[in-house]
């Protein structure tokens, strides 16, 4: 949020300057990677970024900090290989439910009434339960072509990623000519592109 606003406010964001931002996320998340823990006794030994600067300096293999990034391949290689020949497409249920999240109660009301599994609350659950089973250790994420693939197929997904495209380049384009609801609409998407997979 912070930086559409100063890009659509004061002064475009230079190359150089986008990549030095994208290089300190990149480090940032890497350590943060190396300090998350599900083992209470490790929280005791300090701080997130303490505890994943040691583990990343006693990690034995070279971390790429782009490796994070890289990896999220791996879930649109698992979504063409199950879906739809193993498992049927979602037709859109964790979009419903991913929507319905925002009122109380609601997703859980709509996944019992309509008898819908657990595992397709979320795209995240729907993965993490194709590669680990009904009891997994931990999630395996999500990516947002994946994401739309499972529910719609591969020419919605085109269509869909077209039609994004084709509306944030309009909301960019008004925003620059200092309309407020365009302004309001891109500073939202910025913000939520971080939580998007």
């Amino acid at each position: 949020i912070i930086g559409a606003s100063y890009a659509i406010f004061l002064k475009s964001i230079s190359l150089r300057r986008l990549c030095m931002f994208v290089f300190i996320g990149a480090v940032t998340f890497t350590i943060l990677k190396f300090g998350r823990s599900r083992d209470i006794n490790q929280v005791e030994q300090g701080n997130i970024f303490e505890r994943g600067y040691t583990n990343y300096k006693n990690h034995e293999n070279d971390v790429g900090f782009t490796d994070e990034l890289a990896l999220s391949v791996r879930i649109q290689y698992r979504a063409l290989d199950v879906v739809p020949d193993k498992h049927p497409y979602l037709y859109g249920i964790t979009f419903v439910t991913g929507t319905l999240s925002a009122i109380p109660f609601a997703t859980s009301t709509f996944m019992n009434t309509f008898n819908i599994p657990e595992e397709y609350v979320a795209t995240t659950t729907f993965f993490t339960y194709l590669g680990q089973g009904k009891n997994p250790t931990s999630g395996e994420g999500s990516e947002i072509l994946g994401d739309i693939y499972v529910n719609f197929g591969l020419y919605l997904t085109f269509v869909i990623m077209i039609l994004f495209g084709y509306v944030t380049s309009i909301v960019y384009v008004n925003a620059l000519q200092m309309k407020f609801n365009y302004i309001i609409i891109l500073i939202l998407l910025t913000g939520v592109s971080i939580y998007w997979n």
